[in-house]
């Protein structure tokens, strides 16, 4: 069970792996071949951009015990880095270039290597008596393009 006083974002941690760095990576070490490889490219496709998705709202993505080969619930979160206390940011290489992403949005250029960055800032509030904190994704960033540029939107 959950502890209710964190976010997902930090109770999917401890099924965190770090010997993948990118999410088609991900998805292919750790699905089991009959619920990720042997579906076809074309469901491949959508499992990875649904995962991009996630990655851009939440910061991580997740794996099923049921889908995992692991047998396990296993989590990607990137390659994060603290910029500072008050925001973060995961940057994660696409593997792909602008012909499959699109040209980068910072400068508009065509990209060989396409990253996304995803930045999350931290809120800590009380209500009633009671302390919240942890990190969101209201009213901050994401893009797709080059790392230098991607890197240079940081807060």
């Amino acid at each position: 069970m959950f502890d209710k006083d964190k976010t997902c974002y930090y109770n999917f941690q401890k099924y965190k792996v770090n010997d993948v760095s990118t999410i088609e990576e991900f998805c292919n070490k750790y699905y089991k071949p009959d619920r990720f490889k042997t579906r076809g490219q074309e469901y491949m496709d959508c499992v990875i951009k649904s995962d991009y998705k996630d990655m851009e709202n939440y910061g991580y993505v997740i794996i099923s015990h049921h889908d995992s080969i692991t047998g396990e619930v296993v989590a990607f979160y990137g390659n994060e880095i603290a910029q500072n206390d008050e925001y973060k940011y995961t940057l994660l290489s696409t593997g792909e270039s602008s012909k499959k992403y699109g040209k980068c949005e910072v400068c508009g250029e065509h990209v060989s290597e396409v990253f996304l960055q995803s930045e999350t800032k931290h809120y800590k509030f009380e209500h009633d008596g009671q302390i919240y904190e942890g990190w969101t994704h209201n009213k901050c960033n994401s893009y797709f393009g080059h790392k230098e540029c991607l890197l240079s939107k940081r807060r």
